[in-house]
């Protein structure tokens, strides 16, 4: 990104001032009170707008200090930029309740949306606090915070070391994530549903053992019944009238001559006989037909509870058998460890990188004086020259200005790889030397296509005269 134009249409105490940029390094003069800080604060805000606070913190905000001292109902900017090979221009209304933000390709005249995130596409998705933690270093404020080392930390995170530069870890988690889930539903319903179909068949199998051992008892009276005792006696009874009637009648009709005669009678006396019998008997409770259907039932009902059993059988081995989906999540949570590990062995890379940059920045500025720098997981720097450690408390402020710069612009140069910004440091070189700050800005010149440099003397504008490095100088009034 380069930045080309800014319009303060009405912000703070500019009206109507516009300021032309070019490639390189512009220097931003002004005696106090010009409204250095003011354009440094103009360039965040139409980046990323501006929040207002409530309550007691809204009195003392940036909404509020930088509010137009004039007509403060119209509180607008616009900024002209390069992204790659198109213009753009970026205007912003700042009034609480009318806030508004319209972005349009000025080579080809296309309006596109920053709701729909076409500005954070075009800032390389850079947020606010990696912005106020790299290019942009205000005031006495060259220290980094808290909010760099979360940033980097994701970016670690993320990172992947290949010629693309990253490989989004957190999303490749997330997408195993969200596989495991879908795996573990189709496990789940699987057991449900074979929960329920093993409740059906164990509850039929014991509703049919119960059925069975009603239809056995009842069978096994059966017998019992139709060899009562009343029943035998009759049976006897009716027997013995029989065999009598028939001896008498023998005896009666004599031997011989009456033989035919005695038959006659013995076949009417045993039908006699039978007839009583079938009259005088009792009946049975179950019948023949009845016996035989009980038994056909307990035989059908064997053979269902048979049937079940298997049923049973064959549904549990087909669970146990049908592993896919264990496998399925077994294989994501081996993927998931090694995602785990190979994101350590990504952020120990990264940090390397980090480190090697950081330390490269550092020698160049020194002129070769600190041969590395160290970092730490807080980001806390250690010293290193050609034979010995340097704590930091031990060197001096200009130094440690200078390792924080340092700091700060490795850090941009992993995490705005997509879209580099331009450098924008307000004030930050009053603490170095003349020769630490001709390394420095020789550096800026040769390593960065834009640096905006706010300041209110003329030590860098002299400095770059004497190194004959090209630069953009724009003064600032105080009737401006």
């Amino acid at each position: 990104m380069i930045l080309k134009q800014l319009m303060l249409k009405n912000f703070g105490k500019f009206h109507r001032t516009s300021l032309e940029l070019k490639d390189g390094i512009n220097i931003i003069y002004g005696r106090n009170e010009s409204g250095k800080s003011t354009i440094h604060t103009f360039i965040k805000a139409m980046l990323f707008g501006i929040r207002r606070q409530r309550g007691r913190a809204s009195r003392t905000d940036v909404y509020t200090r930088y509010t137009p001292w004039e007509n403060s109902g119209w509180f607008e900017g616009a900024m002209v930029f390069s992204c790659g090979e198109k213009d753009f221009c970026l205007e912003r209304n700042f009034r609480r309740g009318e806030e508004a933000v319209q972005l349009v390709c000025r080579t080809d005249g296309e309006l596109l949306s920053v709701e729909d995130g076409d500005l954070s596409v075009l800032l390389g998705g850079i947020s606010e606090t990696v912005y106020e933690n790299t290019v942009s270093v205000g005031q006495m404020k060259s220290r980094t915070g808290e909010g760099l080392v979360y940033e980097l930390r994701n970016y670690f995170s993320n990172y992947q070391g290949s010629q693309d530069g990253k490989l989004d870890i957190e999303k490749a988690e997330r997408i195993l994530k969200n596989r495991k889930r879908e795996w573990a539903k189709i496990r789940e319903e699987k057991e449900n549903k074979q929960r329920k179909e093993t409740d059906r068949i164990t509850y039929e199998m014991e509703y049919l053992r119960k059925e069975l051992e009603e239809l056995e008892a009842k069978v096994s009276e059966i017998p019992k019944k139709r060899k009562s005792p009343r029943e035998e006696g009759i049976r006897k009874k009716i027997r013995m009238t029989g065999t009598l009637g028939s001896v008498l009648i023998l005896l009666l009709c004599g031997i011989l001559d009456k033989i035919l005669t005695g038959i006659v009678f013995s076949m009417v006396l045993a039908g006699i006989s039978i007839f009583l019998y079938r009259r005088v008997r009792p009946k049975p409770p179950f019948g023949d037909d009845s016996y035989r259907f009980l038994r056909s039932q307990i035989q059908e009902k064997r053979t269902r509870l048979s049937n079940l059993e298997e049923e049973l059988e064959e549904l549990e081995r087909t669970f146990a058998e049908d592993r896919r989906e264990q496998e399925e999540i077994e294989a994501i949570e081996l993927a998931e460890k090694k995602i785990r590990e190979l994101s350590v062995s990504m952020q120990e890379s990264a940090g390397k990188n980090l480190q090697k940059q950081i330390s490269q920045i550092f020698r160049e500025m020194t002129e070769g004086r600190y041969e590395q720098i160290s970092v730490d997981d807080h980001l806390n720097l250690y010293l290193f020259e050609k034979e010995r450690h340097v704590p930091l408390f031990m060197v001096s402020s200009g130094t440690v200005e200078q390792v924080y710069l340092a700091l700060r612009l490795a850090a941009a140069d992993l995490l705005c790889q997509e879209e580099p910004f331009p450098v924008i440091l307000d004030e930050i070189f009053s603490m170095y030397d003349d020769r630490r700050l001709a390394q420095t800005l020789k550096w800026l010149a040769k390593n960065r296509k834009q640096t905006i440099l706010f300041t209110c003397n003329h030590r860098e504008e002299e400095i770059l005269k004497r190194c004959g490095i090209p630069f953009h100088f724009i003064e600032l009034h105080m009737e401006s």
